[in-house]
Parts: C-alpha cells; structure tokens; sequence
C-alpha cells in the first residue's frame, strides 16, 4: 500500500488497524493520513472500535484494510468504510491468503455491501482485493466470513 500511495497525491485515506501507523509514516508528506486501531502507540493513533469512527460520511477518497479484518463484528469494519469513503473511492483489503475459504464468496459479499470489486489478486502469501465504493447502500443482512 506504500508503493501505491507513494505513486499519488492529495487523498484522504483511512487506515483501519493501522498497527504501528507505517502506512501514515510513509506518505503523511503525500497525503492526510487517518491511523485507526484497536490500541494506538502513539497519539497519532485513535483507538476503538473501527466499526465508529469519528470521520464524516463521505470523507475518505481512501480506505486500507491490511490484515486487521480481525474483530468478532468486522463486518461492520466495512460498513463503517462504505460510510466515509466519498462515491468512488478505493477500499484496499490484504489478507493472509490461508485465511480465505472462498475468496469469490468473500467478494459477492462485498458486492452486497455497497462495493464493485475487482479480480482478487495472489501476492505470495497474501490476497489483495481492490473495489470501488458504490451508490449502492449496503443490505442489512450480509455478514462478511473468510
């Protein structure tokens, strides 16, 4: 996700468990960077739930999910994302590949949520699913399972 925010400029991105805030450390001269978790390192860090963030709806041109789809309700992880990502704006998922019993399920579901993805990509041994946030409002009844 570095490379890719290094080869842009000027967006609002969400990083949704953050961890150490790398991504925010990396391009933050690029672009405003909001670092999400579950506990923050530092005060550059909100921590809570990512299901409620203090962002407002439609403020995100970006939203990053590298393994942090971890939580017992991470669904509404990304339902939050729908939430504040602007119509058009990029959802970023990085998961451990061994993680996924059916990858194509995982992305009907998104569908379901309010997302267009794209074709799911093997990175060694992680799986990247890149969709574009839609008009569509999430249905109520979709819960997100690897």
């Amino acid at each position: 996700m570095i490379a890719w925010c290094q080869n842009r400029e000027g967006y609002e991105i969400g990083d949704f468990g953050c961890g150490e805030a790398l991504l925010a450390k990396a391009v933050e001269d690029r672009h405003t960077i909001h670092s999400f978790d579950h506990i923050a390192i530092d005060d550059s860090v909100i921590d809570g739930d990512m299901a409620h963030t203090p962002l407002d709806n439609e403020s995100l041109h970006v939203a990053v999910f590298s393994l942090s789809l971890m939580g017992d309700n991470f669904t509404d992880y990304i339902r939050e994302a729908h939430r504040v990502l602007k119509i058009d704006g990029n959802l970023h998922i990085w998961e451990a590949t061994s993680r996924f019993k059916d990858v194509r399920q995982f992305c009907v579901s998104l569908d379901k949520l309010g997302f267009k993805t794209f074709h799911p990509e093997e990175r060694g041994q992680f799986t990247y699913i890149e969709a574009q946030k839609t008009d569509r409002q999430p249905q109520n009844n979709v819960e997100l399972t690897f």
